[in-house]
């Protein structure tokens, strides 16, 4: 049988927001050692293809990739890069089996605006990690664009906000929810994407923090995960609450 196709959409610009999580949630990068490999090997593959990386983050159990790359070279690409970080973590580890879970999820970046937040949201994504200042965390491209070197395609984003300074102050802007524009688009998240905003928002246990919650409290933070970009759909399947209870939650769905 045939495979069906792997997105919905295809970038006009070839923009496409990567995302990879370890299987089971589990680690992909034990230490500074799996993550120096993981980039060299991405860095390696990019260089050999047509186009470019454009800002990365490598947390603990998940990695963020932003490609100006076309879809058929960046499917061969990201191929290429698991299997060969999937070898080298389990020989090195002594573990068995898939180190990632499933195939990589994938988002077309289509407009100068959501380049721009997704690029700020990959950069950002440390905050609610072990390290105090996603700033200073050096497993992003974030310090390579502010210092003025990186290994990634740069001109692109820092000409779109004045340079590095523009840079820096886009960042420094305070939003809980980067991912939606204020006329109301609301731009389509990935699994990786809405899990994040759910654990940023309730912690990692987010269904029983949900569950725990009175009526009001809990349809509170329905209508949250509703405008911070998740659909129906999403929060359904991620949460484990039913269809009807979402929609009542939701006062512009009503």
């Amino acid at each position: 049988m045939a495979r069906r196709p792997r997105f919905d959409n295809v970038s006009e610009g070839d923009y496409y927001h990567v995302t990879a999580r370890g299987s089971g949630r589990k680690v992909i990068f034990e230490d500074d050692a799996d993550r120096t490999q993981y980039l060299q090997a991405l860095f390696k593959y990019t260089d050999e293809s047509s186009g470019a990386l454009v800002a990365w983050c490598l947390m603990n159990n998940h990695v963020h990739l932003l490609f100006h790359l076309e879809l058929h070279e960046l499917s061969a690409l990201m191929h290429k890069l698991h299997t060969k970080h999937g070898q080298f973590f389990n020989g090195r580890h002594g573990h068995v089996g898939p180190v990632f879970q499933g195939r990589y999820d994938c988002v077309p970046t289509d407009t100068d605006e959501q380049l721009l937040q997704t690029v700020r949201y990959i950069h950002r994504n440390p905050k609610d990690s072990d390290c105090p200042d996603w700033r200073t965390y050096p497993w992003s491209s974030y310090r390579g664009y502010a210092e003025g070197l990186s290994h990634c395609e740069t001109n692109v984003v820092l000409n779109l906000l004045g340079g590095c300074d523009g840079f820096k102050r886009f960042h420094e802007e305070d939003a809980d929810v980067l991912m939606v524009r204020l006329d109301g688009y609301r731009r389509r998240l990935n699994d990786v994407e809405a899990t994040d905003l759910l654990e940023s928002r309730l912690g990692a246990q987010f269904s029983d923090a949900l569950a725990g919650l009175s009526k009001d409290e809990r349809n509170h933070e329905l209508a949250w995960a509703y405008q911070a970009g998740l659909s129906v759909r999403q929060i359904e399947r991620l949460t484990g609450i039913g269809r009807n209870i979402i929609s009542r939650a939701i006062p512009e769905i009503r």
